[in-house]
């Protein structure tokens, strides 16, 4: 593509959720989309590999409600050492209003159940923005 642009076979997503049913089919639907996809069932898990993985994923998608990091802590930590990292929190739990008790707000939030092709939709929106990393 013109200008080096990344096509999604060379954007990098973690997924992170504690459900694992969660976590593989959304690992699936993306790589459906020809996404590159590392999923994860436990946040330090996600944050492990983050800190320790040479190439940092473009897009966090994440689930608010796990233990021991949420994943509005995930992300921040994450962003900490990579602020261009875009990040989607998406949650059953909650609304989007849990992210107000946050200085850092994930680029977009997905409430659960949520169609797959809305989920990558947003996903993709985000990486076509005029700065994705």
């Amino acid at each position: 593509m013109a200008g080096g642009a990344k096509t999604t076979v060379d954007r990098l997503l973690y997924v992170v959720d504690d459900e694992r049913l969660i976590a593989e089919v959304v690992r699936d639907i993306f790589e459906i989309e020809g996404f590159k996809v590392q999923a994860f069932t436990d946040p330090m898990a996600a944050w492990t590999a983050f800190c320790e993985s040479s190439q940092k994923p473009d897009v966090l998608v994440t689930d608010y409600v796990m233990k021991p990091l949420t994943g509005m802590e995930l992300m921040q930590k994450c962003r900490a050492v990579h602020p261009a990292l875009l990040t989607v929190l998406f949650s059953g739990n909650v609304t989007s209003k849990i992210t107000e008790l946050y200085a850092q707000k994930p680029n977009a939030f997905v409430a659960k159940p949520f169609q797959s092709a809305a989920l990558v939709q947003v996903v993709k929106q985000l990486l076509r923005s005029p700065n994705p990393p």
